[in-house]
């Protein structure tokens, strides 16, 4: 998972920025 790549995939890794 990488942070910020994607909408879905930041909540997915906890990040919503």
């Amino acid at each position: 998972e990488e942070v910020g790549a994607s909408s879905a995939n930041s909540f997915q890794d906890g990040d919503i920025e």
